[in-house]
């Protein structure tokens, strides 16, 4: 049985996006009662939010006929957050991890970056309201370039032992 839903819903689907210096990805996920992080999109754990919501309902004994098209927002049931996390590798020097908060209640999170070769080096956690940004800066350890190695963005929500992340960027 599924546990009311909570979830953070981050409202681009995966997606690589090339502006002169700066290479940025987002990823639509979901974070369930019990912190499970799920990626939403074809191809992934769950297909869309809304079909998520309908499963979690129906295990819930909660009759979704004739509900029409919903959001988790439009009915009411649980859900932690929802918004857009995305890591945007800048000048070859620099990424910004920011998490853009639209709905749900005040989480906390911390943010981090991982390089390969080097440490993951993370913010302290900090909280993020409703309608909220949150997120940190780092400077790149090793100058990397174009085909150099290429770097992640980190997200962890207080109670889960799990650290999301983020398909790898590469500089352009």
């Amino acid at each position: 049985m599924v546990a009311a839903v909570s979830l953070i819903a981050l409202t681009a689907s995966p997606a690589s996006a090339q502006e002169s210096n700066h290479t940025v990805f987002e990823q639509e996920i979901i974070i369930t009662d019990d912190y499970e992080i799920l990626e939403v999109g074809e191809g992934k754990d769950v297909e869309s939010v809304e079909k998520y919501v309908r499963q979690a309902m129906r295990e819930d004994g909660i009759n979704t006929d004739g509900l029409g098209t919903f959001t988790p927002m439009a009915i009411g049931y649980g859900y932690l957050s929802n918004g857009t996390l995305r890591v945007d590798a800048i000048d070859c020097r620099v990424a910004s991890v920011d998490y853009f908060k639209n709905y749900g209640n005040t989480i906390t999170a911390r943010f981090g970056v991982r390089q390969s070769g080097e440490s993951d080096q993370w913010s302290s956690y900090m909280n993020v309201p409703p309608g909220g940004r949150a997120g940190a800066t780092f400077r790149i350890r090793s100058y990397f370039t174009y085909g150099g190695p290429p770097i992640s963005g980190l997200m962890q929500v207080t109670g889960s032992s799990t650290t999301y992340t983020t398909e790898r960027v590469s500089c352009m």
